[in-house]
């Protein structure tokens, strides 16, 4: 009866430490998973941060190619303005040289 007595004990007090180390590993997985939820919540968080300023900082280069076309286009209409007149002038020159000779020529 005594070793049935012992056998209780010990069959009470191994299910009491199975219990016990049941719960500490419960509580440390639940405490690894809370740990590991902020780690992603907080790389989560850091991506979003790199992805919306990825976002603006592409749209910002669009914005400024988008204003250097609009000046080389300004810059190309403003080249050929200038051709046009420079042409002109010279038509004009061509015309004064040949005026120049004329005068030459009667005197």
């Amino acid at each position: 009866q005594i070793n049935d007595l012992h056998s209780h004990i010990d069959d009470q007090f191994l299910a009491a430490r199975a219990q016990a180390l049941d719960t500490e590993i419960d509580d440390t997985f639940e405490s690894q998973i809370k740990d590991l939820q902020i780690y992603l919540q907080d790389k989560m968080q850091k991506y979003q941060d790199l992805d919306t300023s990825i976002k603006s900082s592409t749209l910002q280069h669009k914005e400024e190619i988008t204003r250097l076309h609009a000046n080389a286009q300004i810059a190309e209409a403003e080249t050929t303005r200038i051709e046009e007149s420079l042409n002109e002038k010279t038509v004009e020159c061509e015309g004064f040289q040949n005026r120049i000779a004329d005068l030459y020529t009667e005197v």
